[in-house]
């Protein structure tokens, strides 16, 4: 587990596939190290999964990152994969591979050290990524808050929301299982690493990055602005104008490119320099 992550830099593997591998790989563990075949009854399992009391073990300190790698059952690792690879690959390709995995070791370790406080305790035990994976929402929701996302509430489709709005519902239903125990889910830890990721985003982007960026341009609002034709172009320039933060307001930036069509013929835009073009000819200098 900590062997995984250092390949993952040393290749540039991208960080969202590198974890998908390390988290099917150690799965994959834990069925082979069960006399039944079942990743609880497995002795993988029994020495890296984290209870609240390893806190104040040293010996046992260590299982509060290594229970981020294990999962209770196929469904478990199914539904975690799934939300790592919905979330992960939009932040990770925005702020780049070093910042999305501190933000995801960040909130999966408080989301931990969150659960084992209010089970403190309590003869239980806690495995699973999902800590960290809310911690990416969190993060996202507070960058890119009001860009809209589609979501899958269990197997059903919602409609397009802006991420914030996903977040907040995402945090209720945590908040309700974790008051009702209606569900054998540490949902104290989802909510510990959603708010984690949520607050440190900020001093987060303040890190280097190698992501490729365009270079920064200074942007005049009143030249981008006849491009902002649909409510989505207008919300993505709102982003670009409140935003402080200059890696953020690029990334917004480009983001509106790709979504803006050229004024005259309704085709894909690009930049060079300091101008916008469209293939049929269409300048405007930024």
């Amino acid at each position: 587990m900590v062997v995984g992550p250092a390949i993952i830099f040393w290749r540039k593997i991208p960080i969202v596939f590198g974890l998908m591998i390390v988290i099917i790989f150690v799965y994959i563990l834990q069925i082979a190290s069960s006399p039944v075949s079942h990743p609880v009854i497995s002795h993988v399992f029994q020495d890296l999964h984290f209870a609240p009391t390893d806190v104040l073990n040293p010996s046992y300190f260590f299982t509060i990152f290594t229970s981020m790698f294990l999962h209770a059952s196929t469904l478990h690792l199914v539904f975690n994969l799934f939300a790592l690879f919905f979330i992960g690959i939009m932040l990770e390709r925005r702020i780049g591979m070093t910042r999305f995995f501190v933000i995801y070791i960040i909130a999966g370790l408080i989301g931990g050290l969150t659960w084992a406080a209010i089970h403190w305790g309590d003869l239980a035990m806690a495995v699973g990524a999902s800590g960290a994976i809310m911690g990416t929402l969190g993060a996202f929701a507070r960058l890119y808050g009001r860009e809209r996302i589609r979501m899958l509430l269990l197997f059903f489709p919602l409609p397009p929301m802006p991420a914030y709005m996903i977040f907040v519902l995402l945090l209720l239903i945590d908040l309700i299982i974790a008051l009702t125990s209606v569900l054998p889910i540490a949902a104290e830890a989802h909510i510990g690493g959603a708010i984690a990721g949520f607050l440190i985003a900020p001093y987060v982007m303040k890190l280097p990055s190698k992501i490729a960026r365009p270079k920064q341009i200074r942007i005049h609002y009143s030249t981008i602005s006849q491009l902002a034709t649909t409510r989505e172009l207008q919300e993505i320039l709102a982003n670009i104008e409140k935003e402080t933060e200059p890696d953020v307001q690029q990334v917004w930036f480009t983001h509106f490119l790709k979504k803006a069509k050229c004024p005259r013929c309704g085709g894909p835009l690009g930049i060079r320099g300091g101008t916008l073009y469209s293939d049929c000819g269409w300048r405007t200098r930024l």
